[in-house]
């Protein structure tokens, strides 16, 4: 199974142009942290709503809209998706628990 940062890398390879001539194995965590979104990939409004739909649909997490435009950087959308793929599985884990105990 792929890892998070790799799934990542691959969705920002195909929505950066700056980042599609990286080398397909290019992991997330070789690039730096703190490469802003906006100001360094010059991603604009509408390629960061695109970034949005394609993280949501590959991980099957829901993002809302300010939680996503706190996400400056390359770390800060890393740690985003990490933190709701967990709280994802938490809940589907309770949920599962939960449905157990009552049968």
């Amino acid at each position: 199974m792929h890892d998070i940062d790799e799934i990542l890398a691959r969705i920002l390879r195909a929505q950066i142009p700056a980042l599609a001539l990286a080398a397909p194995g290019t992991r997330l965590s070789a690039l730096p942290d703190g490469l802003e979104l906006r100001a360094e990939l010059g991603m604009d409004s509408m390629d960061l709503a695109e970034l949005a739909i394609a993280v949501e649909t590959a991980f099957r997490v829901g993002l809302t809209s300010d939680e996503f435009a706190a996400c400056i950087t390359l770390g800060h959308l890393s740690r985003l998706v990490q933190n709701k793929t967990v709280a994802e599985a938490e809940e589907l884990s309770f949920s599962a628990s939960f449905k157990l105990a009552d049968s």
